[in-house]
């Protein structure tokens, strides 16, 4: 009798585990496709290496001195080595706490966020974000603001190849 219940057990584990397997491979594969699906359209995330910002157009006077400027946003290239390290830290703080520990995109803070707008969306309320800081210049330079999660999924997938 005992041995009749070890071999069900042993036999339970081994259906259990060729389950687990058949799922991962379908949860995989579904994976791929879902990738495949939605890098098709995405745009080339090397431009951002090219990067020049909205700059003013300056006059000058024929001695070199400056007549005017036009612009309408006033904007000075800082390097980062000339940041203070309390700003950059603040900035990090606000945005992207785990910034320097994943790779573009965190998935704790997406599962958090959904779990919390599950909640929002019941009150009616706007969902929070979970971008991290490589996301938003994603959605900012390469991407919409649309609110979908096809977008989000293209995000995602840009954030981690940046």
């Amino acid at each position: 009798m005992l041995t009749a219940a070890v071999n069900f057990l042993r036999g339970l584990a081994q259906l259990i585990f060729v389950v687990g397997v058949l799922v991962a491979i379908f949860a995989g594969g579904g994976l791929a496709l879902a990738i495949a699906h939605f890098s098709q359209d995405l745009p080339d995330h090397q431009q951002l290496l090219n990067y020049q910002p909205a700059t003013g157009t300056k006059i000058y006077a024929g001695d070199g001195s400056l007549l005017a400027e036009f612009a309408t946003e006033h904007r000075i290239i800082t390097p980062i080595k000339q940041i203070p390290p309390l700003v950059v830290h603040a900035f990090l703080a606000a945005e992207d706490r785990d910034f320097y520990s994943h790779n573009g995109v965190n998935p704790g803070s997406i599962f958090r966020a959904a779990i919390a707008d599950i909640a929002r969306y019941g009150r009616g309320q706007r969902p929070i974000g979970a971008s991290t800081i490589t996301q938003q210049l994603v959605r900012h330079f390469l991407l919409t603001n649309e609110v979908s999660v096809s977008r989000k999924v293209k995000e995602a997938l840009l954030a981690y190849r940046i």
